[in-house]
């Protein structure tokens, strides 16, 4: 039995989850609603025991066996529009899944407060750190370069593109409960 879970949302094709796919002490559970990306992360991680991908979006998973029971949430590049559009419902599924003993929820996006040209990706996060930090959660937030991004969001399919194109900086976010 896995001691610890981490979720990932929009898994993608696998990627982001392959860094810690050898650890058996991890339940790595991918959540991918794309019919291609769930069939391309399916056959990559076919061999991984702790594994489980799932074809759903976070807000449509029931996940009841998992409440309260999740320590790591991982969401990596999400769109501004489904920041801005579906926050409600990703952080209160977020809060409901997340370990009330140090459960964290992370947020990696390209958009910036400080750098990024769109006004309306900017209202999209700021929106989403408003929901976020509405009391149930505490939230940080640190811009950082790529260089400073952890390996699985390196690695992760828009990682590798936005190293490809030199994009930076970022917006990392960690969420827990207080």
């Amino acid at each position: 039995m896995a001691k610890r879970k981490t979720l990932f949302i929009g898994c993608g094709d696998g990627r982001e989850i392959l860094p810690l796919a050898n650890h058996q002490e991890y339940l790595l559970i991918g959540l991918e609603p794309s019919d291609q990306q769930y069939a391309k992360a399916t056959e990559a991680l076919r061999g991984f025991p702790n594994v489980r991908i799932i074809k759903r979006r976070i807000q449509d998973w029931e996940a009841v066996e998992y409440e309260g029971d999740i320590d790591r949430i991982y969401f990596i590049f999400p769109t501004p529009v489904v920041l801005r559009d579906q926050a409600e419902e990703i952080i209160a599924k977020a809060c409901f899944l997340l370990s009330k003993d140090g459960g964290r929820f992370h947020i990696f996006t390209e958009v910036t407060l400080s750098r990024w040209p769109d006004p309306g990706d900017k209202a999209a996060l700021q929106e989403f750190l408003r929901v976020l930090g509405d009391g149930r959660l505490s939230v940080s937030r640190n811009e950082i370069s790529f260089d400073e991004l952890p390996r699985m969001v390196k690695e992760s399919y828009c990682g590798v593109l936005f190293k490809k194109h030199n994009l930076s900086p970022f917006t990392a976010i960690e969420a827990r409960k207080p």
